[in-house]
Formats: structure tokens, C-alpha cells, sequence
């Protein structure tokens, strides 16, 4: 079974294009974290689930005031301590290294 919401995660889905053709407000800055570390078996660069092209569209980048990619799995990158030391200084207003 899928859940609805993943439909609109779908390249090219409505609520996507919605969202990468609609600049975010100045003072909304975000960081675009990715993780590469999937399958080594596909010729196409992905985290396990998800392609790296899917995750870096080149509007979501111009946009980030960080981009950032992580060896790391699908499900994985969101244990990664690394990941968390990224994410607590970003919300702390701090740059990362």
C-alpha cells in the first residue's frame, strides 16, 4: 500500500512543482541535506530508495543557503550523528564547517 502523501514526492508531481516554482520568503532559509549511500549495484546515483538527481533538483539548490550530502542510506541518514551535528547548528543559527 502506498500513502497518498508519497504521491506527491513523484518527480514532477503538482505539489512539486508548486513547491520548487515558489521562491520561499528571504528570511525562510533552509539547507538541502542528501544522502548518496544507496545501492552501488545501479548505475544511477541513489540513497537506496531515492535517486540523488530526485533529491537535488537544481531549483531546491540555488535556493539552499547549504547543500550537503551524506554517505548514508535512505533510512540511515537519519541516525547519522554527523547529520544531527549539521541539523543542531543550523537551527542554532550557527554555519557548519
Amino acid at each position: 500500500m502506498v500513502a497518498p502523501s508519497w504521491f506527491d514526492m513523484a518527480p514532477n508531481s503538482p505539489f512539486l512543482i508548486w513547491l520548487l516554482d515558489t521562491p520561499l520568503p528571504r528570511y525562510a532559509a533552509h539547507d538541502l541535506y542528501f544522502a548518496y549511500g544507496g545501492s552501488r549495484r545501479s548505475r544511477i546515483a541513489n540513497d537506496g530508495v531515492v535517486t540523488v538527481a530526485s533529491q537535488l533538483d537544481l531549483r531546491a539548490q540555488q535556493q539552499a543557503r547549504l547543500v550537503v550530502g551524506f554517505d548514508d542510506q535512505h533510512r540511515a541518514v537519519l541516525d547519522d550523528p554527523t547529520v544531527g551535528d549539521y541539523l543542531q547548528r543550523s537551527l542554532a543559527g550557527i554555519a557548519p564547517p
